[in-house]
């Protein structure tokens, strides 16, 4: 159901998919019989806009970063989640304020590992200054944050659009773990793209002299490099190389309520420990059918984002290493602008993988 007017849209988008119960991180209620079908509510919302500023109260899936790759910062590799969000636009620079209240967790302490504490809660906060030097040269700078525990409420002041959430913590003790990032948007030439996202969970600082943190703490870093071209080969041609890199405990915390995921699904990049080179070839010449390829070469590291972060240093990627290799063509017809009917088959190297989220056993997969 979508609804469109002056002012406000509507919508609801309610999947039914057999597959959610063979997915381990579906939070549906999976109790009933095997016959049944099961469904999920992927979009519900409401968006106001009124000149300049629109808002936004719902669910739907965002991505703070380039078109058709997960972000670092925020991405749309979780399940879709209820939340608010504001953005202001003004001629060449766009102000957004997120906020959501995530899943309850039974939580650990890092300084009671054994001990488990009950429903405990979890919020995302974010803001997001765009500015727009150019059509050739934009940049994006992006703070993000997960707070919680047990009894922790809503508070005001992280909604506060010009604040900055490591003075928070610091002036006012409210803790949080805190995330960074900067995209950086650049056209050289007409028909090439240079994207950038760096991002910085956590950098180690010797306070104390005679002190070696840096010795016995790691950094936590995230950096994605993309170019892209268009027409520039073939017309109709889209050709993307990214790389990939998240540094071994990004996305972790010492409290398991901050831990940078929903429900066990990186509210960033999907993985940490990991890296990756992607190559993308889309061909729109036999518009209106779409064909696409992508190919990921990868190495992952022995991390789960739900893991306690440990405060010590390893090699990376921590070992046991995996190494995969995924392959998939799409092909979709936009047969009109109601109906689009998509093809894909999959061939992955490995099947435990984090991209695997319905239980497929085979190395090749096809779905229509």
């Amino acid at each position: 159901m979508h609804y469109t007017s002056n002012n406000i849209t509507l919508a609801n988008r309610t999947a039914i998919d057999q597959r959610y119960k063979y997915d381990a991180y579906f939070a549906g209620d999976l109790s009933v019989s095997d016959h049944w079908l099961y469904g999920r509510v992927n979009d519900a919302y409401a968006s106001l806009n009124f000149h300049d500023v629109d808002v936004f109260i719902g669910r739907v899936k965002r991505n703070w970063g380039p078109i058709g790759q997960q972000s670092l910062i925020l991405s749309d590799n979780p399940y879709s989640y209820d939340h608010l969000l504001v953005n202001y636009t003004r001629n060449n620079f766009k102000i957004s304020v997120i906020y959501a209240q995530l899943e309850n967790i039974d939580g650990i302490h890092f300084e009671y590992p054994d001990s488990l504490i009950k429903d405990s809660r979890k919020y995302l906060v974010g803001h997001r200054l765009d500015i727009r030097f150019s059509d050739r040269f934009q940049i994006a700078l992006t703070e993000m944050a997960t707070y919680g525990g047990p009894d922790r409420e809503f508070e005001l002041s992280f909604l506060n659009p010009m604040t900055f959430y490591y003075g928070l913590q610091r002036n006012d003790k409210k803790q949080m773990n805190g995330l960074w990032a900067m995209d950086i948007f650049y056209k050289p030439v007409p028909r090439i793209t240079l994207y950038s996202q760096l991002l910085i969970d956590d950098i180690v600082v010797n306070n104390h002299p005679g002190v070696n943190d840096r010795g016995q703490y790691p950094d936590r870093f995230g950096v994605m490099l993309s170019i892209r071209s268009a027409d520039s080969f073939v017309p109709g041609l889209n050709a993307e190389l990214t790389y990939n890199r998240i540094w071994n405990r990004t996305y972790q915390s010492k409290y398991t309520w901050e831990n940078y995921h929903y429900r066990g699904l990186g509210l960033g990049y999907p993985c940490a420990s990991c890296e990756e080179l992607k190559i993308k070839l889309g061909y729109w010449g036999f518009f209106p059918i779409f064909i696409q390829h992508e190919t990921i070469l990868g190495r992952y590291g022995s991390v789960s984002l739900a893991d306690l972060f440990p405060l010590s240093k390893e090699d990376f990627p921590i070992a046991p290493v995996r190494h995969n290799v995924i392959s998939t063509l799409s092909l979709t017809w936009l047969l009109n602008p109601s109906i689009t009917i998509s093809a894909t088959a999959k061939y992955q190297q490995r099947i435990d993988h984090y991209s695997n989220r319905f239980g497929e056993s085979s190395h090749f997969i096809a779905s229509l």
